[in-house]
């Protein structure tokens, strides 16, 4: 059986599909609905693949977590520094009231015994916050190294993170100008594949994939049938060999190509 090929040409931009007076054998349109079928898979493997494609989600996740924790060191630094500056204002305000108590001491003007008492009792009471002070001090001191090497270290981490991030993303962006470059050239491709498969054919074959899913049209491999991997009957292989139809898979009801060679 023949049917006519539908012949795409342009006209203002615009695809237009007409008939001419080429006709086609079902075994030639076959052959043109199998490679048509390969353009579909590779659409279908396209946009599986831009589907798929890496944003950085799961980096940007380790980002922000790395943050957090360089934020929370952070923090906990800033407020030990804080604190020694204060402490060391404390320092500074003790060690002063102290320098000017002693020295009215010694100046000799304080002759009552219990003045100097009194005085006396706020040196010793503003010596012992002193210690108290250098000792927290010290304390502090001894925290805050460490604490300044670990929020170092977080530092590096998100600094090291944010450049993967960006290699991540850089990379994502190339692989989705490329897939959609290639996804642009195949849609260009099929409509023109398409526009030379006869259109009971191509009628058939849609048919076909909304049932089966993307393999529609199955190559007969000796006397097996590509799609679900059983063995086609001695008639269906003469009735491929011998007449010019369509011939449906026994098992997976996909549509057999048996090339000529065969």
């Amino acid at each position: 059986m023949k049917s006519p090929v539908r012949t795409a040409v342009c006209l203002d931009g615009a695809l237009l599909r007409w008939y001419t007076d080429v006709w086609c054998t079902m075994k030639e349109g076959l052959k043109l609905l199998y490679e048509l079928q390969k353009i579909d898979l590779e659409i279908d493997q396209t946009h599986k693949a831009l589907r798929s494609l890496d944003g950085g989600a799961s980096v940007a996740a380790e980002v922000a977590k790395a943050q957090k924790e360089l934020d929370a060191r952070e923090t906990e630094l800033r407020k030990a520094r804080a604190e020694l500056r204060d402490l060391e204002l404390a320092l500074s305000s003790a060690e002063e009231k102290r320098k000017g108590y002693r020295l009215k001491l010694e100046s000799g003007r304080v002759t009552s015994h219990r003045e100097q008492d009194a005085i006396q009792r706020e040196i010793d009471a503003l010596s012992r916050q002193i210690g108290e002070i250098e000792e927290r001090a010290l304390l502090l001191m001894d925290q805050i190294e460490p604490l300044e090497a670990k929020a170092q270290e977080s530092r590096q981490l998100v600094e090291g993170l944010q450049a993967r991030l960006a290699e991540v993303q850089s990379r994502h962006a190339q692989e989705r100008e490329r897939l959609t470059a290639r996804l642009k050239e195949l849609e260009s491709a099929r409509t023109a594949a398409a526009a030379s498969v006869p259109e009971e054919l191509m009628e058939k074959y849609n048919n076909v994939r909304r049932r089966f899913g993307p393999v529609a049209v199955a190559l007969v491999e000796g006397n097996t049938c590509s799609a679900c991997r059983i063995s086609i009957s001695v008639f269906l292989l003469r009735q491929l060999r011998e007449s010019d139809g369509i011939f449906m898979c026994d098992n997976c009801g996909r549509i057999l190509y048996l090339p000529e060679e065969h």
